[in-house]
């Protein structure tokens, strides 16, 4: 598993932690420390480029198809604060837009409820004056 054996030497040489490599990578912690440990023999191909991507590295790099780069690749560390604070943007963006659409709806059921309430009411003030005057109305006596 000549993989396994850069995957290592990757994760020395950047000093990271499973816990880390887990986190950047949004594998599981068993996952990854099952990898690391030989006893996943063949992970599976997204496991094992998003773990290469946490490790700064490219999937070509690690299985030995080409050599590694000579300027260094961004920190696993610099690119995961780069995508997460991207990702915090459209989060961001988009729980804008489920709260207008949320206070949308509640705008329209106040509304609603607003109608009900003077159909209540104008019925029942109509109803009162129809009960309390006899002589005239629906109900007579």
């Amino acid at each position: 598993m000549p993989y396994l054996e850069r995957l290592c030497q990757l994760k020395k040489e950047k000093k990271m932690s499973n816990e880390v490599i887990s986190k950047l990578s949004d594998v599981p912690l068993a996952t990854v420390t099952r990898i690391f440990n030989g006893t996943t023999p063949n992970p599976t191909f997204e496991n094992f480029a998003r773990i290469a991507i946490a490790l700064g590295a490219s999937i070509d790099e690690i299985v030995g198809l080409r050599q590694p780069e000579s300027t260094p690749m961004d920190s696993p560390i610099e690119m995961a604060l780069s995508t997460s604070s991207d990702l915090l943007k459209e989060k961001d963006e988009r729980i804008k837009e489920l709260k207008t659409e949320r206070d949308k709806e509640r705008r329209e059921k106040h509304r609603i409820l607003l109608v009900l309430l003077c159909m209540l009411i104008l019925s029942s003030v109509i109803l009162g004056v129809d009960i309390a005057n006899g002589h005239f109305g629906y109900f007579r006596y």
